[in-house]
C-alpha cells in the first residue's frame, strides 16, 4: 500500500508532538533509562517518518524544515545545516521554511 505524502508528514508531526508531551511528563519525574529509551524511540520514529516523506518528495519544504529542527533538538547542527542548504536550493524566493530553520539554527548556535 502506498501512503500519501500528507499522511506521512502528519505521522511525523504526531510523533514529534507525542515526544513533546512525553518530555514534559518525564521532566517532572526522575529520569530513568526506560524513559530515555522511550524518547529515543520517538525521535527515531519521527526521523523515519520525515525520511519517508522526503523519499516521496525530496523537496518537501515542511519536512526539510521540521527534520532540521528535530536535528537541532538532537544536537545535530551539521544535519540541520545540510537540510537548510537543501531548502535554499528548493525555495525560489525567501520562503518561510528557510527563514524558520535559519532562525532555529541561529538560536541553537547562540545557546551553545
Amino acid at each position: 500500500m502506498v501512503v500519501a505524502e500528507p499522511e506521512l508528514l502528519h505521522h511525523a508531526v504526531t510523533a514529534v508532538l507525542m515526544l513533546v508531551f512525553v518530555m514534559s511528563v518525564v521532566a517532572s519525574a526522575t529520569w530513568t533509562t526506560s524513559a530515555g529509551k522511550l524518547c529515543a524511540d520517538l525521535y527515531a520514529d519521527a526521523i523515519a517518518h520525515y525520511d519517508k516523506a522526503l523519499a516521496i518528495n525530496p523537496k518537501h519544504k515542511g519536512a526539510l524544515e521540521y527534520k532540521g529542527e528535530l536535528y537541532l533538538t538532537l544536537g545535530n547542527l551539521a544535519g540541520a545545516e545540510e537540510l537548510l542548504a537543501r531548502l535554499n536550493k528548493t525555495c525560489s524566493f525567501n520562503c518561510s521554511e528557510v527563514r524558520d530553520l535559519k532562525d532555529a539554527i541561529a538560536a541553537y548556535k547562540k545557546a551553545q
